[in-house]
């Protein structure tokens, strides 16, 4: 009660009164009212008021508030001022008395009054935001939506913010907050809804502090669709606003007299007090801002529509979304984000289904061009270095913009994932264990960075580790076939070839057409002596090498098995001409082991250009 007195309605008739005045005063409290927080229209858990009913609640929509009901009750100013005196005198001593039970009575001043008690928030969670519309066709609308918010609150300085990979496992959940937090070892919740009707997009968006399902703030957001990308970047300062960390923004060229906050997102919102003094002071964390570019809304939602097929994280869904990516740049070519996404789907198709000669230079060109429209996104960072690494071999222009992309984002998962690869290629193996850690926090519930570690641990030679970390994957995903590949290629280099066939068996069931498993089944056939189903499988790899792309270093894998050494180097500098991704492993992969000594093998090293 005595911490909402400048905020609280039931006291306006009041507020002028110079004894009312001085019990603020006696309190600590600034005797200014702050903004009032935007009315929740909610009912349901998530859900908003249509879009042409008022925002304001009502008696049928009730505002949604996670406190306990003793916390909700409210005095009214009917009771007079006699009595609400006699209340706030006996609160204020009991409240000193409870202040210095707690140690509180030290806390720091500020010109407005002693610190108020909030939970510290350094890790959050953007849940699925529900889809209002009635529409499935609309779910890729909200899907886009919470990605876009993930990515934009991502760029907050030392703010853990969970990946997208992660956060849609809990879509349509049931599981209350405290379990989704303790799942994903956050303090905090976002969670919310979207409605996209015509040229409108209604967010409603809520911060619940986890542990204890509280409701610390909620805002209803109404915009053009086509200012959707300065309304993202206001949600993402309005929560950051409320755990207390203070944004800046890169040094950019303003109209004149506008401030850089309010030339991104607005005027910025009211000062908090200071932090408690029991509290590390909060440090000032910069957000790498990006630029609110006016969106044609026909656009935005063919990029979403990308982003929804994109997210099956199949080749077909890949190459759809290509397709949406390049309709939604026709639409609005000064669209940056369409080309950061067109340029990482480019890279999930390279090498197959696509040539890396045909896919990697327009992933190389799409993510030039989105920089070139926005130098903050990370993602765009993050898949140029992935080009440079994979394709161009370049490893330290890769490690200048994965710099640049952890700079703008450092809870940008897949820029740790592409760090981790470039390590690995150099040997520098505990390193990329921390990164993949550092992914795993991120992305606790996706499965990238434990395989990752897997891989990591198979190129050290460290084949135990590898193996308990690859089953242990399997446990939380028995179908994952990549999984099984590469712990079935750890079982072949420790001559445990039984084993690796029954994996390879498992990963080909799970996914039939990767060359990559039918090679390694051909390599572990010639290793267990039998020839016949080797030579079966390399002459299925060539035949569909005729009619499609397929990978030279796979042939040159099964011929190595075979013991056919110059035949492999035959494939090897095929492989080479078309700039297989698979020369960046060359120092590490165990496989190539049998043939480090040939002359021809160290001239494939130094035409790489691979670092001593």
């Amino acid at each position: 009660m005595i911490v909402g007195l400048t905020v609280n309605p039931g006291f306006e008739g009041c507020r002028s009164d110079p004894r009312f005045q001085d019990l603020l005063r006696r309190v600590g409290l600034p005797s200014h009212s702050h903004k009032h927080v935007d009315a929740l229209p909610v009912g349901e858990r998530g859900s908003v008021a249509p879009m042409d009913e008022a925002a304001a609640p009502s008696p049928e929509r009730p505002v949604q508030d996670r406190r306990k009901p003793r916390e909700l009750a409210v005095l009214t100013a009917a009771g007079g001022l006699v009595v609400l005196l006699v209340a706030l005198l006996f609160a204020l001593k009991v409240g000193r008395v409870r202040d210095r039970h707690h140690g509180v009575s030290n806390l720091p001043k500020t010109e407005e009054g002693p610190a108020t008690l909030a939970p510290l928030i350094r890790s959050l969670a953007v849940l699925p935001l529900e889809n209002l519309s009635r529409d499935k066709e609309q779910e890729y609308f909200a899907d886009g939506m919470t990605d876009e918010l993930i990515a934009a609150l991502g760029k907050v300085k030392e703010l853990r913010v969970i990946s997208r990979t992660s956060a849609m496992h809990y879509k349509g959940t049931s599981k209350t907050l405290p379990e989704i937090a303790r799942e994903l070892n956050v303090d905090g919740v976002i969670e919310g809804s979207v409605m996209h009707a015509g040229e409108r997009v209604r967010v409603t968006a809520q911060l619940i502090q986890a542990s204890a399902d509280r409701r610390l703030w909620g805002k209803t957001y109404e915009r053009e669709l086509r200012d959707v990308m300065a309304l993202q970047d206001e949600i993402a300062r309005d929560v950051a606003d409320q755990i207390r960390i203070e944004l800046t923004l890169q040094d950019r060229t303003l109209p004149p007299g506008a401030s850089r906050a309010e030339h991104l997102i607005g005027p910025p919102s009211p000062p908090f007090p200071a932090p408690l003094a029991s509290a590390a002071p909060m440090k000032r964390f910069k957000q790498s801002a990006r630029i609110a570019h006016p969106v044609d809304p026909q656009a935005y939602e063919a990029y979403l529509k990308g982003r929804y097929d994109a997210a099956k994280f199949t080749s077909e869904g890949s190459q759809e979304a290509v397709g949406y990516f390049h309709q939604a740049i026709a639409l609005d070519p000064g669209y940056a984000l369409p080309y950061e996404a067109l340029a990482y789907n480019y890279i999930l198709l390279s090498n197959w289904p696509l040539p890396p000669n045909e896919a990697m230079p327009k992933a190389r060109d799409a993510a030039r061009k989105a920089l070139r429209l926005d130098d903050t996104l990370a993602g765009a960072h993050t898949s140029l270095a992935s080009v440079l690494l994979l394709y161009d071999w370049n490893w330290s222009a890769a490690e200048s913009e994965l710099n640049r992309a952890l700079e703008l984002n450092p809870g940008y998962a897949p820029a740790h994932y592409t760090r981790s690869w470039l390590l690995v290629s150099i040997g520098r193996f505990d390193e990329a264990v921390g990164e993949n850690r550092r992914a795993q926090e991120l992305d606790p519930l996706a499965l990238d960075a434990r395989i990752m570690a897997g891989i990591t641990l198979y190129y050290a030679r460290r084949y135990d580790q590898a193996v308990r970390e690859l089953q242990d994957t399997l446990k939380i995903d028995l179908g994952n076939w990549a999984a099984h590949l590469i712990l079935a290629r750890v079982y072949t280099q420790r001559g445990q070839l039984p084993e690796a066939l029954t994996e390879l068996q498992k990963a080909k069931q799970a996914e039939s057409r990767d060359p990559d498993i039918t090679a390694s089944l051909g390599l572990a056939y010639a290793l267990a002596g039998k020839q016949v189903e080797a030579r079966r499988i390399l002459a299925e790899l060539e035949a569909q090498s005729r009619g499609e792309y397929v990978p030279s270093d796979n042939m040159a894998l099964v011929c190595l098995g075979l013991g056919e050494r110059d035949r492999a180097f035959t494939w090897l500098e095929k492989a080479f001409t078309q700039r297989s991704p698979f020369f960046v492993w060359l120092k590490v992969f165990p496989e190539l082991d049998r043939i480090r000594s040939d002359p021809r093998f160290q001239d494939l090293v130094r035409r790489v250009g691979l670092p001593p």
